[in-house]
């Protein structure tokens, strides 16, 4: 079988800017997952995949966080 390509739905979204009330409620989304997979699911560690245009990737990236408060 030959490779194929996903392309997705459709265009990424636009970024947008979180509140800091959006920023607080993901960090904590990405705790209580970890608490989760370790706590409940036996898992031994987490790792976070923060490319290919993920929430993460837009944050850390200074091509779309265009941020200045902090």
């Amino acid at each position: 079988m030959a490779a194929s390509f996903y392309y997705g739905d459709g265009p990424y979204p636009e970024p947008m800017q979180m509140t800091e009330a959006e920023i607080d409620d993901a960090i904590q989304g990405f705790v209580q997952a970890a608490q989760r997979a370790v706590n409940i699911a036996g898992f031994s560690g987490v790792e976070i995949h923060g490319a290919n245009g993920y929430r993460l990737d837009q944050f850390l990236s200074a091509h779309t966080n265009l941020r200045h408060d902090r």
